[in-house]
């Protein structure tokens, strides 16, 4: 029932998102922050919120490389790069964001995937900046490449030895980072 959903979001129902039904593991429930958020924080409970908003209430999400959606702020777009580019947590890095499933539950990892493999979400991503003019396509996975380059590629590592699980979130993330260019399956893999 769409009214049960609505009213859960916007936190009528009380403490818990109970009403919303099959979408109330997605409903981020009421926000009550204990304090000012990290830039970790802010951006997990962003994506919450939009996982909840496109899964739950069935609205349409922003991509930025269709013609007739808005196009994002430089400012944003620069940020967002920072995020993608940076594997330190205390940058924000976004690729730990997802690895952490105590700040990222599961279905909001699965929305992030599913995202990541939409064509105009994986275009526009793969050409944010993130690190001055290297692209997501300039940047090397260090346990992989760190081993015969050496410091050769220093500015272009990202350094997330979690993405040589062979299952679960890492190994979703280093496909996903595959599919939008980056240097993931060791030298010996790669066919560019």
């Amino acid at each position: 029932d769409l009214a049960a959903r609505v009213d859960a979001f916007l936190g009528i129902t009380g403490t818990d998102c109970s009403r919303a039904g099959e979408f109330a593991e997605a409903c981020p429930g009421p926000y009550a922050p204990q304090g000012p958020l990290s830039p970790v924080e802010a951006a997990a409970d962003a994506l919450a919120w939009e996982a909840f908003l496109v899964s739950g209430l069935g609205l349409q999400p922003l991509q930025p490389a269709e013609p007739m959606q808005p196009r994002v702020p430089p400012d944003l777009t620069l940020r967002l790069g920072v995020m993608l580019g940076t594997s330190r947590e205390e940058e924000g890095s976004f690729w730990r964001m997802l690895l952490n499933d105590k700040l990222v539950p599961h279905h909001v990892f699965r929305y992030t995937c599913a995202r990541l493999e939409q064509g105009s979400d994986r275009a526009w991503l793969s050409e944010v900046p993130v690190r001055g003019t290297l692209r997501l396509r300039d940047m090397f996975l260090r346990s992989e490449y760190f081993p015969l380059t050496g410091s050769f590629l220093e500015n272009q590592y990202l350094d997330l030895p979690e993405l040589a699980a062979s299952a679960g979130r890492g190994a979703e993330l280093r496909q996903a980072l595959v599919g939008l260019g980056a240097h993931c399956g060791g030298p010996n893999a790669v066919t560019r």
